[in-house]
Protein backbone atom coordinates (compact mmCIF):
# COMPACT_ATOMS: atom_id res chain seq x y z
CA UNK A 1 0.00 0.00 0.00
CA UNK A 2 2.77 2.44 0.89
CA UNK A 3 4.71 1.67 -2.29
CA UNK A 4 1.58 2.27 -4.37
CA UNK A 5 0.90 5.51 -2.50
CA UNK A 6 4.45 6.71 -3.12
CA UNK A 7 4.29 5.85 -6.81
CA UNK A 8 0.99 7.68 -7.25
CA UNK A 9 1.66 10.76 -5.12
CA UNK A 10 5.43 11.21 -5.26
CA UNK A 11 6.66 10.01 -8.67
CA UNK A 12 9.91 11.93 -8.17
CA UNK A 13 10.49 10.36 -4.77
CA UNK A 14 9.74 11.13 -1.14
CA UNK A 15 11.52 11.28 2.20
CA UNK A 16 9.93 8.62 4.39
CA UNK A 17 9.74 8.64 8.19
CA UNK A 18 8.26 5.84 10.30
CA UNK A 19 8.08 4.82 13.96
CA UNK A 20 8.11 1.26 15.34
CA UNK A 21 6.24 -0.96 12.85
CA UNK A 22 6.08 2.16 10.65
CA UNK A 23 9.88 2.21 10.74
CA UNK A 24 9.89 -1.29 9.30
CA UNK A 25 7.34 -0.21 6.67
CA UNK A 26 9.62 2.71 5.74
CA UNK A 27 12.62 0.41 5.39
CA UNK A 28 10.63 -2.09 3.29
CA UNK A 29 9.39 0.73 1.05
CA UNK A 30 13.02 1.67 0.47
CA UNK A 31 13.80 -1.95 -0.42
CA UNK A 32 10.81 -2.50 -2.71
CA UNK A 33 10.64 0.91 -4.41
CA UNK A 34 14.14 2.40 -4.32
CA UNK A 35 13.28 4.87 -7.08
CA UNK A 36 10.49 6.37 -5.00
CA UNK A 37 12.29 6.68 -1.65
CA UNK A 38 14.87 9.47 -1.40
CA UNK A 39 15.73 8.95 2.26
CA UNK A 40 14.48 7.03 5.30
CA UNK A 41 14.20 7.87 8.98
CA UNK A 42 13.32 4.77 11.02
CA UNK A 43 12.53 5.60 14.65
CA UNK A 44 13.13 2.61 16.95
CA UNK A 45 11.97 0.31 14.13
CA UNK A 46 10.84 -3.28 14.18
CA UNK A 47 13.53 -5.21 12.28
CA UNK A 48 12.48 -8.84 12.66
CA UNK A 49 13.10 -11.71 15.01
CA UNK A 50 15.75 -9.89 17.08
CA UNK A 51 13.37 -7.07 17.93
CA UNK A 52 12.04 -7.03 21.47
CA UNK A 53 8.37 -6.87 20.46
CA UNK A 54 6.47 -9.74 22.00
CA UNK A 55 9.26 -10.51 24.43
CA UNK A 56 8.57 -11.35 28.06
CA UNK A 57 9.46 -7.81 29.10
CA UNK A 58 6.91 -6.43 26.65
CA UNK A 59 4.20 -8.78 27.88
CA UNK A 60 5.04 -7.92 31.48
CA UNK A 61 4.34 -4.27 30.68
CA UNK A 62 0.75 -5.26 30.00
CA UNK A 63 0.26 -5.95 26.29
CA UNK A 64 -3.19 -7.62 26.37
CA UNK A 65 -4.28 -6.86 22.82
CA UNK A 66 -7.71 -8.51 23.05
CA UNK A 67 -8.57 -6.54 26.20
CA UNK A 68 -7.30 -3.33 24.59
CA UNK A 69 -9.45 -3.97 21.50
CA UNK A 70 -12.55 -4.64 23.63
CA UNK A 71 -11.92 -1.48 25.65
CA UNK A 72 -11.68 0.55 22.46
CA UNK A 73 -14.87 -1.00 21.07
CA UNK A 74 -16.76 -0.12 24.26
CA UNK A 75 -15.56 3.50 24.43
CA UNK A 76 -18.45 5.83 23.47
CA UNK A 77 -16.08 8.81 23.13
CA UNK A 78 -12.46 9.76 23.69
CA UNK A 79 -13.07 10.45 27.42
CA UNK A 80 -12.47 6.88 28.71
CA UNK A 81 -9.35 6.69 26.53
CA UNK A 82 -8.07 9.99 27.93
CA UNK A 83 -8.58 8.72 31.48
CA UNK A 84 -6.75 5.49 30.73
CA UNK A 85 -3.81 7.20 29.01
CA UNK A 86 -3.46 9.83 31.74
CA UNK A 87 -3.54 7.16 34.48
CA UNK A 88 -0.65 5.21 32.94
CA UNK A 89 1.38 8.23 31.75
CA UNK A 90 1.38 10.80 34.54
CA UNK A 91 4.05 12.95 32.85
CA UNK A 92 2.01 13.51 29.68
CA UNK A 93 0.45 16.94 29.28
CA UNK A 94 -3.37 17.17 28.94
CA UNK A 95 -2.88 18.24 25.30
CA UNK A 96 -0.78 15.17 24.51
CA UNK A 97 -3.22 12.88 26.32
CA UNK A 98 -6.07 14.24 24.21
CA UNK A 99 -4.14 13.84 20.95
CA UNK A 100 -3.25 10.23 21.78
CA UNK A 101 -6.83 9.48 22.82
CA UNK A 102 -8.13 10.83 19.50
CA UNK A 103 -5.63 8.66 17.59
CA UNK A 104 -6.67 5.57 19.56
CA UNK A 105 -10.38 6.33 19.14
CA UNK A 106 -9.90 6.40 15.36
CA UNK A 107 -8.02 3.08 15.31
CA UNK A 108 -9.74 -0.04 14.01
CA UNK A 109 -9.86 -2.55 16.93
CA UNK A 110 -9.00 -5.31 14.43
CA UNK A 111 -5.55 -3.75 14.05
CA UNK A 112 -5.00 -4.00 17.80
CA UNK A 113 -6.16 -7.62 17.89
CA UNK A 114 -3.78 -8.39 15.02
CA UNK A 115 -0.79 -7.29 17.09
CA UNK A 116 -1.10 -10.48 19.12
CA UNK A 117 -0.50 -12.73 16.10
CA UNK A 118 1.55 -10.58 13.74
CA UNK A 119 4.91 -11.82 15.00
CA UNK A 120 4.32 -15.53 14.45
CA UNK A 121 6.00 -15.27 11.05
CA UNK A 122 9.49 -14.09 11.89
CA UNK A 123 12.43 -13.07 9.74
CA UNK A 124 15.56 -11.00 9.94
CA UNK A 125 14.85 -9.27 6.57
CA UNK A 126 18.55 -9.44 5.62
CA UNK A 127 17.91 -9.66 1.87
CA UNK A 128 15.45 -6.74 1.97
CA UNK A 129 17.71 -4.46 4.00
CA UNK A 130 20.54 -5.04 1.51
CA UNK A 131 18.33 -3.65 -1.29
CA UNK A 132 17.93 -0.24 0.36
CA UNK A 133 19.82 2.44 -1.56
CA UNK A 134 18.45 5.59 0.09
CA UNK A 135 20.39 7.36 2.86
CA UNK A 136 18.97 5.99 6.11
CA UNK A 137 18.88 7.24 9.68
CA UNK A 138 17.95 4.80 12.43
CA UNK A 139 17.07 6.39 15.76
CA UNK A 140 17.51 3.78 18.46
CA UNK A 141 15.85 3.96 21.87
CA UNK A 142 17.17 2.34 25.04
CA UNK A 143 15.83 -1.23 25.34
CA UNK A 144 15.92 -0.94 29.13
CA UNK A 145 13.44 1.96 28.85
CA UNK A 146 11.08 0.19 26.45
CA UNK A 147 12.96 0.45 23.16
CA UNK A 148 12.44 -2.49 20.80
CA UNK A 149 15.73 -2.37 18.87
CA UNK A 150 18.68 -3.95 20.72
CA UNK A 151 22.09 -2.36 20.21
CA UNK A 152 23.51 -5.43 18.45
CA UNK A 153 20.54 -5.56 16.08
CA UNK A 154 20.90 -1.86 15.24
CA UNK A 155 24.54 -2.47 14.27
CA UNK A 156 23.59 -5.54 12.21
CA UNK A 157 21.00 -3.58 10.21
CA UNK A 158 23.43 -0.68 9.80
CA UNK A 159 25.94 -3.08 8.26
CA UNK A 160 23.37 -4.27 5.71
CA UNK A 161 22.24 -0.84 4.47
CA UNK A 162 25.02 0.85 2.44
CA UNK A 163 24.39 4.44 3.59
CA UNK A 164 23.04 4.07 7.11
CA UNK A 165 23.64 6.03 10.30
CA UNK A 166 22.49 4.86 13.73
CA UNK A 167 21.94 7.39 16.51
CA UNK A 168 21.27 5.93 19.97
CA UNK A 169 19.37 7.83 22.63
CA UNK A 170 20.28 6.05 25.89
CA UNK A 171 17.88 8.06 28.08
CA UNK A 172 14.78 7.61 25.92
CA UNK A 173 12.20 4.85 25.46
CA UNK A 174 10.25 3.68 22.42
CA UNK A 175 8.16 6.83 21.83
CA UNK A 176 11.12 9.08 21.12
CA UNK A 177 9.12 11.61 19.12
CA UNK A 178 6.84 12.15 22.12
CA UNK A 179 9.36 12.07 24.96
CA UNK A 180 11.85 14.31 23.16
CA UNK A 181 9.86 15.94 20.39
CA UNK A 182 12.17 18.94 19.99
CA UNK A 183 15.27 16.74 19.80
CA UNK A 184 13.48 14.40 17.40
CA UNK A 185 12.64 17.22 14.98
CA UNK A 186 16.19 18.56 15.31
CA UNK A 187 17.71 15.14 14.51
CA UNK A 188 15.43 14.63 11.52
CA UNK A 189 16.13 18.13 10.17
CA UNK A 190 19.88 17.60 10.56
CA UNK A 191 19.69 14.31 8.68
CA UNK A 192 17.51 15.76 5.90
CA UNK A 193 19.77 18.75 5.46
CA UNK A 194 22.67 16.31 5.10
CA UNK A 195 20.91 14.61 2.19
CA UNK A 196 20.20 17.91 0.46
CA UNK A 197 16.73 18.85 1.72
CA UNK A 198 16.43 22.56 2.43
Amino acid sequence: DIVRLLRETAPNGAHVIGHSLGGWVSLMAGAKAPGNVLSIVAEDPYTGEASLVGSKSTRDRGSDYEADARFLESAPSIEPLKERIAASNSRYSPELVEKLAILQFRTDPALIRGRGTRLEQRSDFTAEFKKIKAPTLILQANPEKGGILPYEEARRVQGLIPNCEVVSWPHTGHNMHIARNFDFVKAVNKFLSGVGVT
